[in-house]
């Protein structure tokens, strides 16, 4: 059995939210782990608005 993994866009706004939109964050879950990738300073909102527990979150992966 495979098990699903999916990709939750919950921003894709610039550095500055310009526009209303939050920066850019990524929620991947499945394989029994979750993490974000990418998180910038309005990320918990995005979480909150998308229904997504950030207890949830096991790793973040941050680029630069």
């Amino acid at each position: 059995m495979v098990e699903q993994i999916e990709l939750h866009f919950l921003g894709s706004g610039d550095a500055f939210g310009s526009g209303g939109r939050v920066q850019t964050c990524l929620y991947v879950h499945g394989l029994g782990d979750g993490f974000l990738i990418n998180c910038g300073t309005l990320s918990l909102i995005a979480l909150k608005r998308n229904r997504i527990d950030p207890s949830k979150i096991h790793w973040l992966i941050l680029m630069d």
